[in-house]
């Protein structure tokens, strides 16, 4: 899968850390843990356009070998866009993520919450129960 998503960076945590360096073979690999005290906040600088990679989902394939699913970043903001437009989304709005992160329709969800200053809510209050 890094071969195939051409991966120039891999996030970890502590708990993976050990078997993300043995996958990673000549990528950085990152610990999220220690993000605050040894990176920099900076721009990374990676270049990118409409038309470079966003994320690739795998799914088992009827082969049972993994195959994966691309999109761009203009497929994305496209679908993003249009799911917004369609239901006049706005910051008093809250978008709830009923599907899977590893599932295509959760990034509509999440980029439509944030690029419109709706945050994710977690519960509901009594008025928004209704």
């Amino acid at each position: 899968m890094l071969e195939d998503s051409q991966a120039e960076l891999l996030l970890t945590n502590q708990t993976n850390r050990s078997r993300a360096d043995a996958l990673a073979r000549n990528i950085p690999v990152i610990d999220i843990g220690v993000l605050d005290s040894t990176f920099s906040a900076e721009n990374l600088g990676l270049p990118r356009s409409p038309r470079s990679l966003t994320f690739i989902l795998y799914a088992s394939g009827s082969t049972g070998a993994p195959k994966g699913f691309s999109q761009t970043h203009r497929n994305v903001v496209h679908d993003t866009r249009n799911y917004t437009n369609a239901g006049h989304f706005c910051a008093d709005d809250r978008l709830l993520l009923v599907s899977s992160l590893s599932f295509a329709d959760s990034v509509r969800t999440i980029y439509s919450a944030l690029l419109n200053g709706a945050p994710p809510s977690t519960r509901l209050t009594s008025e928004q129960k209704g």
